[in-house]
């Protein structure tokens, strides 16, 4: 069994029917979470996608200790087309990730939606999100690359498990950082995640 296969046969050994996640209380997966602040960000736009460049005024932490954080770049496709690199453990939803417990950061194209529900009130809910990852991310201390993110991406639905395709867009608008935050249900497992303390970057770059 391929590591693709693999992983998508434990994804769905996480997942419900109705598309919910399930949370693995052994792992602090959401607990204090915090964000990093990006002083600078340069994304270099090429024919087929684009590269990213980002440095953080403090260490970017690798090991899921400081909860679920996350980079977004947002483009004139707004909430429909978000690129975003992430770190959390408890939930499996990238074919990066070992197993549900690794907070290996990784990418995703992302759909959010606000619709100012009892769930996340104000803030975006993530809708949908690939279970491949669009590019490859690395960290170094206080910097982060995001390499050859394509213009067009087809993949798996993390929730859904159905074929998606997400387009980068055309002009970049900005990049953010933000929190991960579930909202659970009586049983204790993740029905939704909500993006929470969104902060742009000091300063931005398109090349």
């Amino acid at each position: 069994m391929s590591k693709k296969q693999l992983a998508i046969a434990l994804f769905l050994t996480l997942t419900f029917a109705s598309g919910s996640f399930q949370y693995y209380d052994t792992v602090p997966v959401f607990a204090q979470s915090e964000n990093f602040t990006l002083s600078e960000a340069k994304i270099k736009k090429m024919d087929k996608g684009l590269n990213a460049n980002m440095s953080s005024i403090n260490d970017i932490i690798q090991d899921g200790s400081k909860g679920a954080m996350g980079v977004a770049i947002i483009s004139d496709r707004g909430f429909e087309s978000v690129i975003a690199s992430t770190t959390h453990g408890g939930v499996l939803d990238s074919i990066q990730q070992d197993n549900a417990s690794d907070p290996i950061w990784h990418n995703h194209f992302v759909k959010l939606v606000v619709n100012n529900s009892s769930k996340c009130g104000n803030n975006p809910q993530v809708e949908e999100l690939t279970f491949e990852s669009p590019g490859s991310v690395s960290i170094d201390d206080t910097s982060l690359q995001m390499a050859e993110v394509p213009q067009t991406f087809n993949a798996t639905g993390s929730l859904s498990n159905s074929s998606l395709v997400f387009e980068s867009g055309g002009e970049i608008d900005k990049v953010v950082t933000f929190k991960l935050e579930p909202q659970f249900d009586s049983q204790n497992n993740i029905e939704s995640v909500c993006v929470t303390n969104i902060q742009p970057v000091g300063n931005l770059t398109i090349e």
